[in-house]
Parts: C-alpha cells; structure tokens; sequence
C-alpha cells in the first residue's frame, strides 16, 4: 500500500473514531429556568396527554316561579388525559440544583447545602456537613472497589399546569384537566429526609429491601435495578439510570400515603373530593395517583428537553454508547424530569350544582 493510501485509510479512521467518540460524548450541563421548563412541559403535551372523550357529567339546577319550581338537568363532556403533575430534580453537587429557581425555595426551607436544620441532623448521626453532597464512591485502598453513588433528590409542583389551568377556564366545554398540585410547592426535598433518604432508616429492613430480585425497575432481563430500599444509594455504571432509579424511588412513596419518608403527599386519598368550584376534577378513580410500572409516564426535561413521555425504566443500553440516549445523559449529574399522571374532569356550566357523571 502506498504512503498516499495508507494516510487516506488513517485520515477515514480517525474520522471515523471522532464521530463516534462525539456520538457517545454525554450532554453538556445546563441550569434550567422555570420558562424553560414550562416551554418544554407544553411542547410534550400533545404526545403525553394521550386525550380521551369518556363520558360526561350530568348537573342540575332548580328553576321556580309564580307557578312552582322545576328541576333543570344539563350534561357536559368528561375527559381523561396525563397531566405534567410534578417535576423532579437530580444532582449530585448539593450547592448547585439543577432547576435554578428551587435554590432559593431549598434556602428557605433551610435545606440547603449548610443550612441549620441539615448540620444537626448529620451532627445526630455521626456526619459532617461535608458528607452533604452527593456523587460516587471512594476507594478505601488499591484493592478495593466502589460504584456506590448518591443521588440527591427533590419533587415540586410544575409551574406549567398553571398554563394549562387557562386553557380549561377559557374553553366552553373544558377539555384540559389542572392538576391538583400546587405550583413551586417542595412536595419533598431529600436533604430534609436525609435519616431515610441518606442512611436508609428503616427502608434498609423492608421485606422488599432484603429481596434482591423483586421490586425491579423494569424486568428480570432488563431493569435499572431494584426501587427498594428507596434510599438515594445505587450501584451503576450508567448515571442516566441512576437519576432515573432515584427518581421513580422518591415518587414511589411520595405518591402514596404513611410512607417513614419526610414528604408531602401527591396521592388522592379519596377520589370523589373533588375541586366543587370547578366541577367534576382529579385524578383518574381507582389509582389515587399511586406510581407504579404501569402508572405515571416520564419525560425528560433536562438535558434531553423529550417531547414525548415513556413508562418507566427508559430502553437504553450501558454498554453501546452509541444507543442513540447520549443527549439523555448530562456530563455533571443534573436531571430534571416531569412526572405526568392521568386525572379525569368535567367543567361546571355556572350555577348548575353536580349530580352524577358517566
């Protein structure tokens, strides 16, 4: 081969190995607003809300007179479709969150990186507020090895049903269901649960803990691990799965009630207390809003900005990296994601009182 041709066969091979080191090269860190991550909800919506006609709601009225009184009945549609409920934040750099706005909500609750609450608890358990942040395992001599890594976690109302709150007051028919969440809210923040979330106390006991093939996100052949104990501890080798398993841990018990978890609860304990004002509202009966499996969709907000919604656990691969999810994985640690839950609805016609939907 001549020296021409062997410098062209070099010149394509490194072509060739740069474009699939940039291919595999994960997501450049980003901080997002809230207006990003309002956009990003509503460019999902179509694809996510998966909007379904199921019915409708009959009301009623009394009309009287000089003659008597008359029950009026009118009927208006009843909707179902997956609602951008709450957002999630992972992080490893405990000073730095990855939606910008909920440092200064961290700060007041005073579960910031040194905040007083924070500092007495670790003091109780033998920590130093140095031991805070999250990030991966040290290795405590050569032969020794570690993949442990630690995820801190928060959950909050998503700003972006606010948005969509307008369209359902604005249309005649309604059509869009609001979440029963409250914007901004810290439905639960990992710092102020650090006893359970840090050092497991008591998940570490559970029947589900102590059994290494159930509760796995995802199948025996494929899963990202197991949800219990639902701790911010994981051992993986692909940090996209470890946001995602730490992730739908918190909304495993967030979502549910009487969890031993510092939290406030996104479950609906009885579906038909309903908003009034409003009509016929809230999450889809029979599920209360619990997330499982098979209940609750995700997207990614950040550093993949998805317009689509997936169940968990994503089908990506940790060996090729070139499974088309390298903008899925952020090269700091930072993830945001939108947890989307079904609710069913109807709009209340002013001055008609609710009877019974169907």
């Amino acid at each position: 081969m001549s020296y021409a041709s062997k410098l062209t066969t070099f010149g394509a091979s490194a072509l060739l190995a740069t474009a699939v080191a940039v291919a595999s090269a994960p997501a450049q860190a980003e901080r997002i607003n809230s207006a990003q991550l309002i956009s990003r909800s509503l460019d999902a919506f179509l694809n996510c809300a998966s909007w379904d006609l199921t019915g409708g709601c009959v009301w009623y009225r009394w009309k009287c007179g000089w003659t008597g009184c008359r029950l009026k009945l009118t009927t208006t549609l009843k909707v179902e479709h997956y609602v951008p409920d709450v957002t999630f934040q992972t992080y490893k750099n405990a000073q730095e969150t990855p939606w910008k706005e909920t440092g200064a909500i961290l700060a007041g609750a005073q579960a910031e990186y040194d905040g007083s609450i924070i500092s007495t608890i670790l003091s109780a358990m033998g920590s130093g507020v140095d031991e805070l942040g999250g990030g991966g395992g040290t290795e405590s001599k050569a032969a020794s090895h570690s993949n442990m890594t630690f995820n801190l976690v928060d959950a909050f109302g998503n700003p972006a049903n606010s948005v969509l709150g307008q369209f359902a007051s604005f249309s005649p028919i309604g059509g869009v269901c609001k979440s029963r969440l409250s914007a901004y809210y810290p439905y639960y923040i990992s710092n102020l649960d650090t006893v359970a979330w840090r050092f497991g106390v008591p998940e570490m006991i559970y029947l589900e803990s102590l059994n290494p093939f159930g509760s796995l996100l995802g199948t025996q052949d494929f899963n990202y691990g197991g949800f219990y104990p639902r701790v911010g501890h994981s051992t993986n080798h692909d940090e996209l799965k470890e946001s995602a398993l730490t992730t739908f841990r918190a909304a495993h018990f967030v979502s549910r009630r009487s969890q031993a978890h510092i939290y406030t609860t996104i479950s609906s304990e009885d579906n038909v207390n309903r908003r009034k004002k409003e009509g016929y509202h809230g999450l889809k009966t029979g599920d209360q809003g619990a997330i499982s499996l098979t209940a609750g969709k995700w997207q990614q907000v950040s550093p993949a900005a998805e317009t689509s919604c997936n169940y968990m656990p994503l089908p990506i691969s940790s060996i090729n990296p070139t499974d088309g999810k390298s903008n899925y994985r952020s090269d700091d640690g930072h993830y945001v994601w939108n947890l989307w839950r079904r609710y069913e609805c109807c709009k209340k016609p002013s001055g008609w009182s609710y009877w019974l939907h169907f």
